[in-house]
C-alpha cells in the first residue's frame, strides 16, 4: 500500500496515546505515507503531543512520511503555540479517498 489514514478518537491524551501509537507505528511500517486525520480530535494534551513527536521520529527512522491532516483551528493553535507546526507536514484534507 502507498498510503494510509489513521483516525484518532476525540481525545489524544494519556489514555488513548499508547493504543494510537501502536496503530500508527504499524501503518508507518506498512506504508510509504501515513496520514493522521484530526477530523474527530477535539482534545490534545501534553501526552498526545509527545506521542506525535515520537511517531514523527519513528517515521524518519523508517524513512517514511508522516502527515497531519484535517486539523481543527483550536488544535492548530496548540500546534502553532508549541512550534510543532514547523516540524510536521500538514495537509488540509484527508488523502484516504485517493
Amino acid at each position: 500500500m502507498n498510503h494510509n489514514t489513521v483516525y484518532p478518537d476525540e481525545k489524544l491524551n494519556k489514555d488513548s496515546s499508547s493504543e494510537l501509537k501502536e496503530k500508527i507505528m504499524y501503518s508507518i511500517e506498512k506504508n510509504k505515507v501515513t496520514f493522521i486525520s484530526f477530523k474527530n480530535v477535539i482534545y490534545l494534551d501534553k501526552e498526545g503531543l509527545n506521542t506525535l513527536i515520537e511517531l514523527l521520529e519513528y517515521s524518519k527512522k523508517q524513512k517514511r512520511e508522516l502527515w497531519l491532516c484535517e486539523i481543527k483551528p483550536e488544535i492548530m493553535e496548540i500546534m502553532t503555540f508549541t512550534n510543532l507546526s514547523n516540524l510536521f507536514k500538514m495537509y488540509s484534507t484527508s488523502k484516504s479517498s485517493e
